[in-house]
């Protein structure tokens, strides 16, 4: 064993041993520590040529999740229990010998679990592929937003050059579905309006609301800004997901004064919802180019907004706000902040973004985007282990 392979296992079991002592946020944190050492332990023992086969079955995997999920095969086993090989291939009305081979990669993957010989069952992974789970919606999202299109990119780069998409339409995505001049969310909404609606309010493993911003902050200042005005506006906040967790983190923020911003369909889908921690709250239909007509709000959040557009747009939405901020009123950006040691979610989340003309910024980018919209950037709140942070801004003096 070479000296850093054994300092990575020490440092893995040192981490597992402080996940078993603590609680709460800081068990998360532990237990994302652990999952980066034993990354790190698996790529310092590989050899090089196992990595290049890792890719081809990591992709094969995906491969079959997602023709799986489009046939909802996992809402087809049993939660409890088996189901043979050849029932399965029956309710999905597929040849058995297609089946078993499907199967085959996602047993070795550990994501199913073979019964004996003629049999499979679930784990935790593969009820995440079922039609109700948001992170399998996500997965759903990503794959055919990047996976799709990324065996395409040598094409799409020799006809547009090589330089980074900046624009919604005439993205490798648009061009991997053969409509070059559609825009990124024409085309999403198109084949994926559910599933993006569903992703979106249970994203929190990924971006999480709580854990960087100390949202107290909103409730301590609230005299800041005029009595009746909002403390929150959530703009671009799809069914109002982020302003529930701020409200479970800090109860003392009355709903009557947070807001509700997004395009009047997602509006009106949300009131149809119902959702009873959300009943008290404003619900502003906007398009966040135009106007926002909500004045004098102790903060501004938009959550992952910034990182679908290129740095011209941005300015427009961010000029926007700070026409409608009070003196001491905050913008807060939650999105993905690229750092020099560079995280694998975020650096996922970078390729999908220019998939589709957008991008995740390092902290040089956003100073120079906050610089740009005139605003003074105030403080990145980090999250632990994560490339997720709150990018505070205000006015300048």
């Amino acid at each position: 064993m070479s000296m850093e392979l054994e300092k990575l296992v020490d440092g893995l079991v040192a981490a597992k041993n402080e996940f078993n002592t603590v609680l709460g946020e800081k068990r998360d944190v532990k237990r994302k520590a652990m999952i980066e050492l034993a990354g790190q332990i698996i790529t310092e023992a590989q050899e090089p040529w196992e990595r290049m086969f890792d890719y081809m079955t990591q992709a094969a995997e995906m491969s079959v999740l997602r023709t799986f999920m489009k046939w909802r095969a996992f809402d087809l086993i049993p939660d409890q229990g088996s189901i043979s090989y050849d029932d399965f291939a029956a309710k999905l009305g597929a040849d058995v010998v297609l089946v078993r081979r499907f199967c085959r990669i996602l047993v070795a993957r550990k994501v199913l679990v073979q019964v004996g010989d003629d049999a499979i069952a679930h784990t935790k992974h593969s009820r995440e592929g079922q039609r109700r789970s948001p992170h399998g919606a996500y997965f759903k999202i990503a794959h055919d937003c990047l996976c799709k299109s990324a065996p395409d990119w040598p094409a799409y780069f020799e006809k547009y050059g090589r330089q980074e998409p900046s624009e919604p339409s005439f993205t490798p995505m648009s061009f991997s579905h053969g409509e070059d001049a559609s825009n990124y969310w024409d085309i999403l909404y198109r084949i994926h309006v559910d599933t993006m609606q569903m992703c979106m309010q249970d994203l929190d493993i990924v971006l999480p609301v709580s854990g960087m911003f100390p949202f107290k902050w909103i409730a301590e200042n609230s005299h800041l800004v005029a009595p009746d005005a909002p403390l929150v506006v959530d703009i671009g906040g799809g069914r109002g997901q982020s302003l529930q967790g701020i409200m479970e983190e800090c109860p003392e923020i009355p709903a009557e004064r947070l807001v509700l911003q997004d395009m009047p369909s997602v509006i009106e889908n949300g009131k149809q919802l119902k959702i009873e921690a959300l009943e008290d709250i404003q619900r502003v239909p906007i398009d966040f180019f135009v106007d926002l007509p909500v004045r004098g709000s102790l903060t501004y959040l938009l959550r992952r907004i910034i990182h679908d557009w290129n740095d011209r747009d941005c300015v427009k939405i961010l000029s926007n706000i700070k026409a409608v901020m009070a003196p001491e009123s905050r913008i807060l950006l939650m999105d993905h902040v690229m750092q020099s040691s560079p995280h694998p979610i975020g650096t996922t989340s970078d390729l999908i973004m220019m998939n589709v003309g957008g991008e995740e910024r390092s902290v040089q980018e956003w100073h120079a985007l906050v610089e740009k919209a005139e605003l003074q950037l105030v403080k990145i709140w980090q999250y632990p282990y994560s490339s997720a942070a709150v990018v505070e801004c205000k006015l300048t003096a």
